[in-house]
Order: C-alpha cells, then structure tokens, then sequence
C-alpha cells in the first residue's frame, strides 16, 4: 500500500537507522569518547613544552604525563574498534531486514511491474543502493559524522579558554564547510544530475547484463560492442552525465578543499603577529597549531559526507518505489468458474506516474471463438491482453471470465488457464526442453506435443544439438 506521509532523504536514513537504536547509541557514546581522548596526549604534551619553557617541570612529571599520553592513545583506538563494531553489526541487521523484505517483494508486485525492468536495474537497487550504500551510511557515515561534529566543538571550546583570539582565526574552515558545503550540493542543477546518475547507471547495468548474453550470437556473426546499441549507448550516457556532474561540481569543490588544506596560515600569521609583539607565550601558539588543525581531518568528513548522504538517499528512494509506490496484487480465492466467456466493462488503466492508456474499454468473448484486438501501434492492444493475464490491475471497470472477477480468482488458478505469448521473447540459458517445461512437472512426451500444437517441434529438431540457446534466441 502507498504511504501518505512516507519520509525521504536523511529522513529515510534515519527512520531505517532507528531500527537499532541501542547498537548505534553505543556506537555514538565510544566514538565520542574516541574523539575526547585523542585531545588529550596533544594536551599533555603542551604542559610538557609550557613547564619546559618556564623551567617548572621534571623528568618524573614528564614521564607520568607520557604513561597518561599513551594510555589515552590505547583506550581511544579500543573506543574507535568498540564504536566500528556496534555500527557494523548495526548496519548487517538493518541490512538483513531490508534484504528480506526487498527480496519478498518482488513475488506480490504485478508481473508487468517486472516485465518492465531489467535484472540489472533490479540489481543496482537490491546490491547497490541496498547493501553497499546504506551499510556505508549506517556503519560509516553515522559515526563519522557524530565525530566531525563533536571533535570540532569540543576543541574549539577548550581552545576558546586558552586564546580566544586565535579560536577565532582557527575557526574560518568550519564556516567555510557550514556555508560552502551546503550550498555546493542543494543546487537544483546538482540533484537533478544525481537523478540522472542514478538513472544512467540502472540503464547500464541493464545493457550490461544483455550484451554479456548476447556475446555468443555477437562472436558468431563477428560483430564489436559498439555494434550493441543498448550497451554502447548506455554507456556513452552514463559516460556523459559522469562528465557533466564533474564540470558541476569541480570548480567549488576545488576551492573548498584547497582552503582547507591550507587552513595552518590563518593560524600561523595571526599567532606569529600575537607572539612577537609579546601577547602570546609560544606554548600556547604550538598547542593551536597542533589542535587548532587538526581537528579539521574529522572535519573534512563533513564535505565528503553530504554529498554521499544526498546519493545514498536517492539509492534509497529507489528502493522504496519498490517497498511502497507499488500497490501488491493480492490472490483471490474464488472457486474456478466452470465456463469462460470474457467480458471487458469499462476498463480504465495507466501506468504509474503516467496518463492512462486504457480508457473504458468493454467487449466480450465467447467461449471457444477467436476474437482480434486490431489498432494502430500503442493503442493498448497489448497492454489490455497483459491486464486480461493480469500483469497489471485495473484502475477501475471489470474483467470477468465466466462470470468472476479475474481479482477475485487464485493468481495460480489464472495463469492455468491463460496463456501469453510476449511480443519480446525471453529465454533461460538452458536447453529448449528446459524452456518449454520451465515451472512445470512435465514429461518429455507432453513437452513435445506443446511444442507440436505452437507449430515449433519441426523448426526446433532442424536445429544442430550444439546451438547455444542465445544463437537460437536471435533467430527468433
């Protein structure tokens, strides 16, 4: 059923990372313990220099202060492995669920709800946008993102105590991330370039997966890749938004990070003026440009982050088209009817997001005729022979054959007593005999009959025995 009120973007990210709230809480607490304690050997080691310089300290004060150094390092890597723990068992769980539903899925939604796509379309959502993006988030981005943000301002705070002035000039890269980054990835331009990527690469997989079958027909007949339209083709476009996004996004991206890199000078020249003029001890101008620096590498997740975060809710979204926006075709359980006289009333259809096709179509068939639906291409006539095997629902009207609604019949019952032939044929890299029985317990004599009665049997046992069945594929 379609959900109203259904969430999106970092929304939907969160929604999904809620459902194990307890791991990634824990995950979150280590990891801010993780960022605390890689300040404080910087720290102690500014007392070092500071009680060097006024000659206050000895070698037993020194020593204690680097056992506390490195025993902060031991407990803040056992944090780090402790936070990347939590979160990745997290994300498995979150991933298994989503898998489990996603895979069911598939099995409730209309026939021409898969007909219509390609298995590589289909893969990119269920492996990519599913397992590889949304584990990223989960297990990644999540505890990243609480460290670029926590780091920052807990350094910044300390730093503010010690020289405010120079937090200050430390604090220019953070207002270039909070302004800059934002903006370089809200532009319309920039999300109507992810759709397109994300669009492109499905297309892609999908020609892939093709060109890969048909590579035995293509050696036969010596023909190249680029004689593969849909592959070729899909490529060359996925090629072309890749270029576009990058001419997008470079010239900004580039700006932002070459400030960043280079966040020491703010630092340097305005410390360097402070000390010699006497108003900064050069302790103090050390510790801000260790810590006042270095916690910008944390903070650089912020830039790659946001971007990642704006692809993998568009993956995600994706995903529940197939979750949501897609009603389920439920299994009727009305008894067989005894005859089967079709009548069409009033039929209404569209396919989704689009206008409708089917606009209220009725006629009726009796029994034991043959009947023709006869128009000019992209009347309907093949999509109302896909709603008459149900691939499809109506929007509204009726089918009935015998008397019953073709809603209300087992989804079984149905396919046992309709046949469709498609107008683009579809073969299983297996023998003719295996397609022909293909979901069925059949012998080999009633294989050959059908194959008889469709006028085949003749043409299939001219064929050589060692003919894969691609080759035969591209002869049909």
């Amino acid at each position: 059923m379609k959900q109203c009120q259904r969430k999106s973007g970092i929304h939907r990210l969160l929604e999904l990372s809620g459902r194990r709230k307890g791991l990634l809480t824990v995950s979150a607490l280590t990891v801010i313990v993780h960022a605390l304690l890689t300040m404080v050997p910087y720290i102690l080691i500014f007392f070092i220099l500071d009680g060097l310089l006024i000659g206050k300290i000895n070698a037993s004060e020194i020593n204690t202060f680097l056992f506390w150094a490195v025993l902060c390092i031991i407990i803040s890597a056992v944090m780090l492995f402790a936070s990347g723990l939590a979160s990745h068992i997290a994300a498995f769980n979150i991933l298994y669920e989503l898998r489990c539903k996603i895979s069911e899925k598939p099995g409730l939604l209309p026939m021409g709800y898969l007909k219509d796509r390609s298995s590589g379309s289909l893969k990119k959502i269920l492996a990519d946008d599913v397992v590889e993006r949304i584990e990223k988030f989960i297990a990644h981005s999540l505890p990243d993102t609480i460290k670029a943000l926590v780091l920052p301002l807990v350094v910044l705070t300390y730093l503010f105590v010690i020289d405010w002035r120079l937090v200050l000039a430390s604090f220019l890269p953070i207002v270039i991330l909070v302004v800059a980054v934002p903006f370089a990835n809200a532009s319309e331009a920039g999300k109507e370039r992810i759709k397109k990527y994300h669009a492109s690469l499905e297309e892609m997989n999908g020609g892939i997966v093709e060109f890969v079958r048909a590579m035995p027909v293509m050696k036969i007949f010596g023909q190249s890749a680029t004689a593969f339209v849909k592959y070729s083709g899909t490529v060359k476009n996925f090629d072309h938004h890749i270029k576009c996004w990058n001419r997008l996004t470079a010239p900004v991206w580039g700006m932002i990070m070459s400030f960043l890199t280079n966040a020491l000078l703010p630092i340097l020249i305005f410390g360097l003026v402070l000390y010699f003029k006497g108003d900064l001890g050069l302790s103090v101008l050390f510790l801000f440009l260790i810590l006042g620096v270095g916690y910008i590498r944390p903070a650089f997740k912020l830039a790659t982050i946001l971007p990642e975060i704006t692809m993998i809710s568009r993956g995600v979204d994706r995903m529940d088209e197939i979750l949501f926006e897609v009603a389920e075709q439920k299994s009727g359980t009305a008894q067989l009817p005894s005859q089967f006289t079709l009548e069409v009333k009033n039929a209404r259809f569209s396919y989704t997001h689009g206008p409708e096709v089917i606009k209220g179509v009725g006629f009726s068939v009796a029994q034991g005729t043959i009947t023709a639906l006869v128009g000019p291409s992209g009347s309907g006539k093949s999509t109302l022979g896909q709603l008459i095997a149900r691939f499809y629902d109506l929007s509204s009207g009726s089918i009935t054959p015998g008397g019953v609604n073709i809603n209300d019949l087992p989804a079984r019952g149905l396919m046992d007593h309709v046949g469709f032939v498609f107008q683009d044929n579809m073969m299983f890299r297996q023998s003719l005999y295996d397609n022909i029985r293909m979901g069925m317990d059949k012998t080999r004599e009633e294989v050959m009959a059908a194959a008889r009665t469709a006028r085949c049997h003749d043409f299939i046992m001219q064929l050589p025995h060692v003919i894969p069945v691609s080759a035969i594929r591209a002869f049909i």
